[in-house]
């Protein structure tokens, strides 16, 4: 009868060393996914960064006289002269540079349609998807220049930018259409994650004072002559192939860098 009890408790511990042999092996690989998984969103993150890196080391100017602070599309005129666009959307990172030719249509802003987020010509001129608009304020003190993406057809008409505008355009305000050759069209499928819901947008441009420190900034919009800093802030979410298939955790990976502009210079450290 011992004999007997021995060779089942020696069965029952054999058992629970394999149970939990088998749990660290399972643990082990789990882990071993997650970090891999990890390492690759660290690795497109890094990259994404890098790319935007390159195109803001070559920005001249910016499209615009007042630029938003806040956004996840950025317009730029880089060393070449050609326009730059850079945009972050839910999924992905767009990067456009385009070759500005010669002007084909001028005119007046009729309206703004704030619905369609669509701007409106007068005398609907036919504009193709591709076309570089530069609409300048009625006094002549504010200009932004930007793509057409295609006209919107809704009832209310008018085209629709890339991106968004830095200011609403009004009535009485005038444009300048010029075609375009696009020298550049990149996008890169990164899983991005779109956080402007909770206020953080991928470039903020800030304001430094003379000593280096951040300026604070009221309003939306600021001259464009007193960016002195793009913070780039990208979020990347795992995909669920990605990952083992008993859960629904996933993995999100944060990166800031930022990318002081053609001109500023840090106050010395030293004495």
């Amino acid at each position: 009868m011992a004999s007997i009890l021995d060779i089942i408790r020696s069965v029952i511990i054999a058992g629970i060393i394999a149970v939990m042999v088998f749990g660290v092996h399972l643990m082990t690989h789990r882990s071993a996914v997650e970090n891999q998984v990890y390492q690759q969103m660290q690795g497109l993150s890094d990259g994404a960064i890098a790319i935007l890196g390159e195109e803001i080391r070559n920005l001249k100017n910016f499209a615009s006289t007042d630029v938003k602070i806040e956004t996840n599309h950025l317009y730029f005129f880089n060393l070449h002269n050609n326009l730059v666009y850079l945009g972050v959307t839910e999924d992905q990172l767009s990067v456009l540079e385009v070759i500005i030719g010669a002007e084909t249509d001028q005119g007046s802003v009729l309206s703004y349609d704030d619905e369609e987020q669509a701007i409106v010509l007068q005398g609907n001129p036919s504009i193709p998807p591709g076309s570089i608009i530069t609409v300048i304020s009625a006094d002549e003190l504010e200009d932004q220049t930007k793509i057409i993406s295609g006209q919107n057809p809704g009832s209310a008409g008018g085209y629709i930018i890339k991106g968004n505008w830095d200011t609403i355009p009004e009535s009485g305000y005038t444009y300048r259409i010029n075609n375009s050759d696009y020298a550049r069209e990149q996008y890169y499928s990164l899983n991005l994650i779109d956080r402007s819901d909770e206020d953080i947008y991928a470039f903020s441009l800030i304001q430094l004072t003379s000593d280096g420190s951040e300026a604070t900034v009221s309003g939306d919009v600021m001259q464009a002559g007193f960016v002195y800093l793009i913070r780039a802030d990208i979020s990347l979410r795992s995909k669920a192939e990605d990952l083992y298939q008993d859960t629904n955790q996933e993995f999100v990976t944060n990166l800031s860098k930022d990318f002081y502009l053609r001109g500023f210079r840090l106050p010395d450290s030293g004495g």
